[in-house]
């Protein structure tokens, strides 16, 4: 895909554009692709029986144009900010399945699509919307170039390897995309000491002070229940499902 995006005409390079090839984007270009494009628009020529050239430079310009557009499952997405209400607070981005309209109207807003016209016995090369077949051939799955998400987090998490995800954006290794809301979380140390171990469980205990939990072992399962979100990620394998039931409403099981 490199190789594409390098041999991609753009008439109005120029500085901002540097750097931009890349077959994935990084951490930084997924939160860039919420608000838009980045740099110039490529020109790409139509021309009859190129249909996999057509797709290909059309993966390729949404890539360049940073466009946050993810492969889920078999299935292309795309990862928006949408504001639900005028009071909201803040807003969660979602992967939302790109219908085969809005791809189209994609691959228009990320390059100049032209096409030979004969005009009066001359040819000419005019302005063109991009051909049908390649928003469906890109939705179909048959060219696979789109970064894989696995899933949206929204805090930091623990991978297999130990590794911990702490930079807001995509993150390639695991196909994970943090998206902090506008949080600002706390330094973590790579090698907590027991004291900060110690003090981040009491921090979190703050929280379940008031419930009246039966005994110790509920007490545990609460917290277990807590930090299970968060290390997730990190467990090859199934989980423990938590049930909360009290003996008389009111208690703050909700």
């Amino acid at each position: 895909m490199s190789k594409v995006l390098d041999s991609l005409h753009d008439d109005n390079a120029d500085t901002t554009t540097a750097g931009i090839a890349s077959d994935t984007p990084r951490a930084s270009d997924a939160r860039a692709g919420f608000n838009g494009h980045v740099g110039r628009k490529p020109t790409i020529h139509i021309r009859a029986g190129e249909l996999p050239q057509q797709v290909e430079q059309g993966a390729a310009a949404l890539l360049r144009a940073r466009r946050p557009i993810y492969d889920f499952a078999g299935s292309l997405v795309m990862v928006e900010r949408r504001q639900r209400s005028a009071c909201a607070t803040s807003v969660p981005v979602r992967a939302v399945r790109i219908a085969a309209a809005r791809l189209y109207y994609e691959l228009a807003k990320a390059a100049h699509w032209t096409k030979t016209v004969n005009v009066s016995g001359e040819f000419k090369d005019v302005p063109a919307n991009p051909p049908r077949d390649v928003s469906e051939t890109l939705l179909s799955g048959a060219f696979p170039v789109f970064p894989s998400l696995t899933r949206i987090v929204t805090t930091p998490v623990l991978l297999p390897n130990g590794e911990l995800v702490t930079t807001p954006g995509y993150h390639e290794a695991s196909g994970l995309l943090f998206d902090p809301n506008g949080v600002t979380f706390p330094d973590i140390p790579d090698a907590p000491t027991r004291e900060e171990a110690e003090a981040a469980l009491a921090f979190l205990d703050d929280f379940l002070c008031d419930f009246p939990f039966a005994n110790e072992a509920a007490h545990a399962a609460a917290l277990a229940a807590l930090l299970t979100p968060t290390v997730r990620s990190a467990i090859d394998g199934p989980v423990p499902m938590f049930l909360v039931h009290a003996h008389v409403a009111g208690t703050g099981k909700g």
